[in-house]
């Protein structure tokens, strides 16, 4: 796997205290749980996508990718 790097953000809270529960009992951090969590939604979404034009780019290590937001996106709310 590649290098680890820091991701920031919120989750419904009895997500949160579900995958805290399901970690302590399979002993191992909520960081395993949520890895293998998110392979598995990749992989499931890149099989139905598979020759409809999903194409998986290498991104530049130093280059940031997220997805805009109006609730986080510097504004003000009036």
């Amino acid at each position: 796997m590649a290098d680890k790097e820091r991701f920031t953000t919120t989750l419904d809270g009895e997500l949160l205290r579900r995958i805290k529960i399901l970690a302590i009992h399979r002993r191992c951090s909520t960081n395993v749980l949520l890895e293998e969590a998110i392979s598995d939604l990749l992989r499931k979404y890149e099989a139905q996508v598979q020759g409809g034009g999903y194409v998986e780019q290498e991104q530049p290590s130093s280059q940031a990718i997220h997805e805009p937001s109006s609730e986080y996106d510097g504004k003000t709310k009036s």
